[in-house]
């Protein structure tokens, strides 16, 4: 949108909001998050490759399609409230990349764990990965995004 001279004329708190000024907004909202992020490899293995499936994971374990690709809800159980195992996905993978976001003020100072390969208690044996995720401040489960890659 171009301004008018009647625009710029206007007091700025009369000014109609431009698309600048509300993704300024949405990146000051973004930069008050807190990101965590993990990577796990195989020994020996690169950081990362090609990225073959990603997912953004609500708290409750709900997969968001239109930010995920290659990953749905049915890859996905909660178990004991903070452990999300990750089956029957359609891909081979070496590794996995985990980005926890926390909401304005709702920090915790634990640590979320990812791991591939042989899952742990409560995921059972044909888990492919496994996703521990910490409490936030509020109360309520944190959601996050995790990439797999080969």
């Amino acid at each position: 949108m171009i301004a008018t001279s009647a625009e710029h004329d206007r007091p700025p708190s009369r000014r109609r909001p431009r698309r600048v000024d509300v993704l300024g907004g949405a990146a000051a909202l973004a930069a008050l998050a807190v990101f965590v992020l993990f990577t796990v490899t195989e020994p020996g293995a690169p950081t990362s490759g090609p990225t073959v499936g990603y997912a953004q994971v609500s708290g409750e374990g709900i997969v968001d399609a239109g930010r995920s690709v290659n990953v749905e809800s049915s890859n996905v159980t909660v178990e004991q409230g903070d452990t999300f195992c990750f089956s029957d996905l359609p891909f081979d993978f070496e590794g996995a990349n985990l980005l926890t976001l926390f909401g304005p003020g709702d920090f915790t100072d634990e640590d979320a764990v990812v791991s591939v390969g042989e899952p742990s208690p409560p995921c059972d044996r044909q888990t492919q990965a496994q996703v521990t995720a910490p409490t936030a401040v509020s109360g309520e489960p944190t959601g996050f995004f995790i990439q797999f890659y080969r």
